[in-house]
């Protein structure tokens, strides 16, 4: 992702657009939830709106 990308995400973060998880964050909320672990909390940190 090159920072011309990343600006635009930010701005849509901003402004409640849906925005692409990467598939890092994707395996990393999947991997948690499977453990039982706090998965909302971690979509929080990661700035992961419920809704995507």
């Amino acid at each position: 992702m090159n920072s011309l990308e990343i600006q635009q995400q930010f701005i849509d973060q901003r402004r409640g657009r849906y925005v692409r998880v990467s598939d890092t964050d994707r395996r990393q909320l999947i991997d948690t939830y499977k453990k039982g672990e706090d998965f909302i909390a971690l979509a929080k940190k990661l700035n992961i709106k419920r809704s995507t």
